[in-house]
């Protein structure tokens, strides 16, 4: 699969070269890739990054912010306990203690400093309350529409072979999470093709399994699922 993969942009590329060696200065055709190669460009890749890019929700509990999430492990106080947040199952600790009664003023006090991973995965160190504010106060709102698409996720590794025409050079590359992937799509410039070893799977938010063959394919498919859930980016936990 990896070498009929290479031989589509080997092709596509020798194509374009004779193609363009060819052409005098009166005719002008602009050449657009197959279907089956990605550019940086092309709807499936804005899909595609959208799809791997970080979402900021699920810690809405103690940030309330969708748009950056607060690296592990920090430390927090509760209405007064301590609670030491290790992986994402810690977040269900600060609801019991929030929900523990209904009388009391519920206080979360974050201990600084920490640090932040944005919706791109560069992460910053805050400080301090009023530098977290800052960065909270340009996330979207509870609930409102934001770029990311939380309904399918993608199952690593994906392997893609990336051609650039500057170099005419072929690089395998092997992607194993949403930070790789977006990163990868966020850098591809405009001599950049793609092409990815089909198939992949993404997974729906029930766990349901899709196998997707081509690009057409998960281009359908991420438009199909797009906003098929309840992305739950309200400030509350689960």
């Amino acid at each position: 699969m990896k070498i009929a993969l290479k031989k589509i942009l080997f092709f596509y590329f020798l194509a374009l070269v004779i193609f363009t060696s060819c052409r005098t200065e009166e005719t002008e055709i602009i050449e657009t890739p197959p279907k089956d190669v990605l550019t940086s460009s092309s709807l499936v890749a804005r899909l595609v990054q959208k799809t791997s890019i970080n979402d900021g929700s699920n810690d809405n509990i103690i940030d309330f912010a969708n748009c950056f999430n607060i690296k592990l492990p920090a430390t927090v106080t509760v209405n007064g306990e301590e609670i030491t947040i290790n992986s994402e199952s810690d977040y269900k600790k600060i609801e019991h203690v929030l929900d523990d009664s209904d009388d009391d003023i519920d206080t979360i006090i974050i201990s600084f400093p920490i640090q932040i991973i944005l919706d791109d995965f560069s992460e910053v160190t805050i400080t301090n309350s009023s530098e977290l504010m800052n960065y909270s106060s340009k996330c979207n709102g509870e609930n409102e529409p934001d770029d990311d698409i939380e309904c399918l996720d993608f199952k690593y590794p994906i392997t893609s072979f990336l051609y650039n025409s500057n170099n005419e050079v072929i690089n395998d590359i092997t992607i194993d999470s949403d930070s790789k992937l977006y990163n990868f799509i966020k850098d591809l410039d405009n001599f950049d093709l793609v092409t990815l070893d089909f198939p992949i799977t993404v997974t729906l938010l029930d766990g349901t399994e899709i196998d997707i063959n081509n690009l057409t394919e998960l281009e359908v498919t991420i438009n199909t699922y797009n906003g098929d859930c309840d992305e739950d980016d309200d400030y509350d936990y689960n």
